[in-house]
């Protein structure tokens, strides 16, 4: 499925990577089936959608009023703002995942929004985060070759306020006060 709107003569696309080597195949694997999901920056619900047909009750939590709308038809609740400052009226304890997929580098203070999102996980609940990873060895040849350009999409998204490296990301998710106990690296349609 694709979704496409023409908004100030961009035109956004959002679609679901199939591959199983890519980040939305294997976030659906790892939630599993009948969980309650919390996912943050759910955009237009593609996640939630698989996530959904696994038998998950999905809570989406959106910025962007127009994605909010598109993902209302595959969350069972939608709410729109900025999960940094809105006040989210959710019960304790009440998440089996907190879903939060290419969102912390977009984030002005990702430990307090961490921090702040987990006391909806359960406790025998996890954390999903996926983040990119800025060593990456593209990026180091690029810094090499003196690139570090902004771009519409990807690593280097003009959106991005954070960067990360596998030793930064965890000792973000550390410092929250979760525990990692899986990293797995995706690299769409490469094995």
């Amino acid at each position: 499925m694709e979704v496409q709107k023409v908004r100030a003569n961009k035109t956004i696309y959002d679609q679901f990577n199939p591959s199983p080597w890519g980040a939305h195949a294997k976030i659906v694997q790892l939630v599993g089936n009948n969980k309650k999901v919390l996912d943050v920056g759910c955009a237009t619900g593609l996640v939630a959608r698989k996530l959904r047909q696994n038998g998950c009750k999905v809570v989406g939590i959106e910025l962007d009023a127009y994605q909010a709308d598109l993902a209302r038809e595959a969350c069972d609740k939608t709410l729109v703002g900025d999960v940094e400052t809105m006040s989210l009226e959710l019960t304790p304890l009440s998440f089996d995942v907190i879903l939060m997929a290419d969102v912390l580098e977009h984030l002005k203070e990702p430990l307090e929004t961490l921090r702040k999102v987990s006391q909806f996980l359960s406790q025998e609940g996890f954390a999903l985060i996926v983040l990119p990873n800025i060593a990456h060895l593209y990026f180091r040849f690029k810094l090499l070759t003196g690139q570090f350009d902004y771009q519409e999409k990807g690593t280097l998204d003009k959106s991005h306020l954070r960067f990360y490296t596998l030793k930064t990301a965890q000792r973000l998710v550390t410092d929250a006060g979760f525990q990692v106990e899986f990293v797995d690296v995706s690299v769409p349609n490469v094995p």
